[in-house]
């Protein structure tokens, strides 16, 4: 439900021209190459490093993974017009709760990642406003997505993310990634309903 509260009128937000830099939009087409040769349904396991591409956050900024090293994160999928509670929306309010309980726990430096799969409804602004909703500052925690929607698939046959469209919306499967600092998986957990414990044990396991 929370999707559609964010408002016709961020949506009609135009992706801006320079979102896309020549040399972004090469790197993620050679990674997209490089999925499609690995083939769909060959997720990352733990151990796998995390290979380098670049999204857009909720800032209209260019992320790259590369930019992520040095410190550890957490990262899942999501779409915000997603209505059914028990997935995205309870997805988001665990990465939510876990920002918070981070550094009070010793974390003060895990990042948080969250990808959207629906690029031609969650541009920026909409990002932006979804994780207000959630209580989500920026500072460490950034809403991606890309402007082309090949590419975003390709991602998800890279992290094990089925998708389908029905009933005018998405149903799909959640799993979330623990990456550690040198940019490798070494944690992962299928389903919706994660708890912070279990992240904060498998990164209190790296250090």
């Amino acid at each position: 439900m929370i999707g559609w509260m964010l408002g016709t009128q961020l949506v009609a937000e135009a992706w801006r021209s320079d979102a896309l830099t020549p040399e972004l939009i090469e790197r993620n087409t050679a990674l997209e190459a490089r999925i499609t040769e690995r083939g769909r349904g060959i997720a990352l396991k733990v151990g796998e490093a995390l290979p380098e591409f670049g999204l857009i956050n909720q800032a209209g900024k260019i992320v790259h993974t590369s930019d992520l090293r040095g410190q550890a994160f957490v990262l899942n999928f999501i779409f915000t017009r997603c209505k059914a509670a028990e997935m995205c929306p309870a997805s988001t309010s665990r990465m939510a709760t876990l920002q918070r309980e981070a550094p009070l726990k010793g974390a003060e430096h895990l990042r948080f990642v969250s990808i959207s799969f629906d690029p031609a409804y969650d541009t920026p602004a909409v990002l932006s406003a979804y994780a207000q909703l959630f209580g989500i500052t920026p500072d460490n925690f950034d809403f991606l997505t890309y402007p082309r929607p090949e590419f975003i698939d390709r991602l998800l046959f890279l992290f094990g993310i089925l998708t389908r469209e029905e009933d005018g919306t998405i149903t799909h499967n959640t799993v979330t990634y623990l990456i550690n600092a040198e940019g490798r998986v070494v944690h992962k957990q299928h389903g919706p309903g994660w708890r912070s414990d279990e992240f904060l044990l498998a990164l209190d396991k790296e250090e």
